[in-house]
């Protein structure tokens, strides 16, 4: 049996694409709930939806998530954007790095443990953040034993972090927490489950086939997640799910379902717009076009009707593919006025669309075009407590008031940075602030760069790493400064190196040199890279080398300057090696002068 519905707006207008493919999805997803289900004539895996392109996949989901009907799409596109796998993609990032906050901040807010916010800010305040040693004062005594053993229960993951398979710690990270018994009820039951064990089969597979830690691992999905990878949602394929089909005409090719839905028939192929060339490789003919007048040659005149006409017989061998997959009944819906190159049209070429043809019923519904998809009396309420209009309005602006002061501050500094605070937002353009080099700073990076690879303990050769030194930044930035540089820089050198100053680290223990660390500074990533770490008489002193002139005089203002990015550097590494470090300013021009 064939059912053709045809959709128009009231008073017999035409309905636009968005609305067309609204009015579809809530015609196809009410005829599902009140057919389909447990006690109804039809299980949901016996209906496929079938669609020519993915352009109205976002409403038909829609109307199926909020009436609560399952479904298994094999061309939705964004499996990384799907809320299951971010809860899943967060805990392994937990994992990996127990100092992941953010991480374990969005775990704990998730269904999977169901944190108030409140509670949440609490706890961060308090430092509680930490599965490892976790404070957990700031939580209200309900919640307050469960979420002692989740993290529990991360702990004992953790632990095996390294010495497990990536593909053993995937599967058990599904086993020994709720995750995907919690994450099918919030969110779309079996593709919510179908989701999570792809990831969990896409981490195996990287675990057998390249050998991937958890640490690569996590890198990889992040880099997808960050470039929008198109990634399919898992199709559901097994006939023990129960779930509605949705697929392509193109994927459906050998398959049949008792009840089909042929949507979108009226939808065309898109504005892609007239080729600027067209190639016939069997008469080696090419055509072209002006894209700016569409005038073209002859060769493109006569290839765009041959192409034209391949295009038609391609839509008809579509149409065959898409009405053949029924077994029992073919809904094919659409708007009333078709596009030119749509489905519908190839019908009405026929005198079956919108009707009258022999075996076909026709029916013509008059949609509602900005109708929401309310959830159903079997499907998903709104909750009975949700905020008024008033409430949300004073929660945005609230929210907009956070962004505005998170956006503010700066959430990156340097150490040289952090002496003089920038100006808010100023971290976030780094280059806006950076003018041209100047001769000083070639000359200082020359200095630094030869005393990078310098053995205080053996003489050398100044000139010959002088010219490594400047070979290796040119390399990196040519230009001729470097050159004009490195006269100073070689003075400056030869004094230093031949002062009190350099033979007293001749006797030194060096632990580092441009030794690079990242630590938190008053909320904010602070970065740098640390000239020299080295222990002295059973103390550790960070020193800085200056390149600049000075005078003992200006000692004093050059302490009170350098002080904050001295105790940025000491603090670093006291958090790094727990040893406090005392701070040195080393100024090569003047080794007599310290401070």
């Amino acid at each position: 049996l064939v059912d053709l519905v045809s959709f128009e707006g009231p008073q017999g207008k035409a309905l636009s694409a968005e609305a067309c493919q609204r009015a579809e999805s809530d015609w196809i997803s009410r005829w599902i709930l009140d057919n389909c289900g447990p006690g109804k004539p039809r299980r949901y895996k016996d209906v496929a939806v079938l669609l020519k392109t993915s352009s109205p996949l976002p409403a038909l989901l829609e109307a199926f998530k909020a009436r609560g009907i399952p479904y298994a799409v094999e061309l939705e596109r964004f499996f990384y954007g799907a809320q299951e796998v971010i809860d899943f993609v967060n805990v392994l990032r937990a994992l990996d790095d127990p100092e992941d906050r953010l991480a374990l901040a969005a775990l704990l807010r998730s269904p999977l443990v169901g944190l108030p916010d409140a509670e949440l800010q609490a706890l961060a305040q308090k430092g509680g953040l930490d599965y490892l040693s976790p404070d957990l004062h700031g939580v209200a005594a309900p919640g307050r034993e469960s979420l002692r053993e989740f993290l529990a229960v991360l702990r004992g993951l953790r632990e095996r972090v390294g010495r497990r398979p990536l593909g053993e710690l995937v599967c058990a990270v599904l086993e020994e927490t709720a995750l995907l018994e919690v994450s099918a009820r919030a969110y779309h039951g079996q593709q919510t489950v179908a989701n999570l064990s792809k990831l969990a089969r896409l981490a195996a597979a990287a675990s057998d086939e390249k050998g991937m830690t958890l640490s690569e691992f996590v890198a990889r999905v992040a880099a997808d997640m960050e470039g929008g990878r198109n990634e399919g949602e898992s199709p559901l394929a097994d006939e023990h799910l129960e779930a509605v089909r949705v697929l392509t005409i193109h994927k459906s090719k050998g398959l049949e379902f008792p009840v089909v839905f042929l949507a979108n028939a009226s939808g065309g192929r898109g504005a892609a717009g007239a080729p600027v060339t067209l190639q016939d490789w069997s008469s080696q003919r090419l055509g072209l076009r002006l894209p700016s007048s569409g005038a073209c040659d002859a060769a493109m005149a006569r290839m765009a009707v041959e192409e034209a006409l391949r295009q038609d017989h391609e839509t008809v061998r579509l149409l065959y593919v898409a009405l053949t997959r029924a077994r029992e009944r073919l809904f094919v819906l659409g708007a009333r006025d078709g596009d030119k190159s749509s489905l519908s049209r190839r019908l009405a070429d026929a005198g079956a669309w919108p009707g009258g043809r022999e075996g076909a019923r026709a029916e013509s519904v008059v949609a509602a075009p900005d109708r929401a998809f309310e959830p159903a009396a079997a499907g998903v309420r709104p909750p009975s407590d949700a905020p008024s209009a008033q409430e949300l309005g004073r929660l945005w602006s609230s929210r907009r008031q956070r962004f505005e002061q998170a956006r503010a501050r700066a959430w990156s500094l340097s150490p040289t940075g952090a002496q003089d605070k920038p100006a808010a937002g100023s971290a976030r353009d780094p280059d806006a602030a950076r003018g041209k080099p100047s001769a000083g700073s070639f000359i200082g990076r020359l200095c630094h760069a030869v005393l990078e690879g310098w053995d205080y303990r053996a003489a050398g050769d100044l000139d010959e790493a002088l010219a490594r030194a400047r070979a290796a930044l040119s390399r990196g930035e040519p230009c001729a400064e470097w050159t004009a540089a490195a006269p100073a820089a070689r003075e400056i050198l030869a004094g230093f190196l031949s002062s009190p100053a350099a033979r007293q680290l001749a006797q030194v223990e060096i632990l580092g040199r441009e030794v690079p660390f990242v630590t938190a500074q008053d909320g904010a990533v602070l970065r740098g890279t640390i000239d020299l770490l080295y222990r002295q008489g059973g103390r550790l002193v960070v020193a800085d080398y200056k390149s600049q002139a000075v005078l003992p005089k200006d000692l004093p203002e050059l302490r009170a300057k350098y002080e904050p990015q001295g105790r940025a550097y000491c603090e670093a590494v006291s958090r790094a090696l727990g040893q406090e470090a005392e701070f040195r300013l080393i100024f090569l021009r003047h080794p007599e002068v310290s401070a």
